[in-house]
């Protein structure tokens, strides 16, 4: 993609912004995040991915999100950056995204279906030279900030709507909807849908957005869009969201039967299952105090599990139950 202008020839000249106070009294609650060798491998490539495409930048700002990553469908590795601090302190654009109620009417009159899914969807948007240094991200190579809009940012999504309702408007309703960077063609006849891609692509050309073809679907009769399946002017639910019609939907409890309380603890939050025969019962979650987050682990996963204890009291006293974590530390505790 050839998208971003040169590149600004670096210089040390301290006109990058100071960092507000509100961020750096949040910036302590979100610390960098040791990765695992696959994990800094994989980094490595993402960052020179990202540098080579003309998206970041070496940064010397006085910001540092950190980066992580998440385990896609198909096992790849997708790095996240940690915005959660400075979204915190972003004022909201408060651009409407679409009712997809309202998208699923437009389509359920069509025959013929186009599905596009766009290449780097976000990294398409420029974001203001002013702003390039609150994106800066810490790695364990460099610090590097956005020339582009990348995904994590609290106005990303309203900001790629906006864009997507500019350039698609005249066809809007016609025979295009457009969820963020989801675009479906529908169209009645086959002859309409050839001429109704024509003037999508012209669209997309005029204004260098580019799709992932191997992503995208064809003059279907049936599309996928948003978790559901549409044909015949019929809106079915998606198969994978099937599974909630069946095992594992909540079990009636049966007091004959040994309970099994599941617990987890991470920094911010907690999370419990109760369960009998390996049928959740229910669940239970809550979000950490600021005194809870400066616990050490193990009374982070013992919070957990007194507090689940409590919540369900009333299925729990007088019967027998195994609590089960994964902090071998817990089982030593003493009452």
């Amino acid at each position: 993609m050839t998208y971003l202008a040169t590149l600004k020839e670096e210089r040390d000249d301290g006109s990058e912004e100071p960092m507000p106070k509100e961020i750096e009294g949040v910036l302590d609650e979100f610390k960098d995040v040791m990765m695992a060798p696959p994990e800094l491998e994989e980094l490595r490539r993402q960052l020179k991915e990202l540098l080579d495409a003309g998206f970041i930048q070496p940064s010397k700002a006085p910001y540092g999100a950190s980066v992580l990553f998440q385990k896609k469908h198909d096992g790849s590795l997708w790095m996240c950056i940690d915005y959660r601090a400075l979204n915190k302190v972003t004022i909201k654009n408060k651009y409407p995204i679409p009712l997809i109620a309202d998208l699923f009417d437009q389509l359920g009159r069509a025959r013929y279906f186009t599905k596009l899914d766009l290449r780097s969807g976000y990294y398409q948007v420029r974001i203001a030279e002013r702003d390039e240094p609150k994106t800066t991200c810490v790695t364990r190579y460099s610090s590097y900030k956005f020339l582009v809009m990348p995904f994590g940012l609290t106005n990303a999504p309203a900001t790629f709507c906006t864009l997507m309702n500019k350039i698609f408007h005249p066809y809007l309703d016609k025979f295009v909807v457009v969820y963020l960077d989801d675009i479906v063609i529908y169209s009645n006849t086959l002859k309409e849908h050839v001429e109704h891609l024509r003037k999508v692509f012209k669209i997309l050309r005029q204004n260098e957005l580019y799709v992932k073809k191997k992503k995208c679907s064809f003059a279907r009769e049936e599309v996928s869009f948003l978790g559901h399946r549409i044909r015949d002017g019929k809106l079915m639910m998606d198969d994978s969201k099937k599974v909630v019609t069946k095992e594992p939907v909540l079990a009636l409890l049966d007091h004959t039967k040994v309970f099994e309380v599941h617990t987890d603890a991470s920094n911010f939050t907690i999370g419990e299952v109760l369960m009998q025969e390996r049928h959740p019962i229910a669940f239970e979650s809550r979000k950490r105090n600021d005194t809870e987050r400066r616990y050490t682990v193990q009374e982070k996963e013992m919070t957990a599990i007194v507090h689940c204890l409590r919540a369900w009291r009333h299925y729990l006293l007088g019967s027998h139950f195994i609590v089960k974590t994964d902090n071998v530390a817990t089982s030593y505790f003493q009452t």
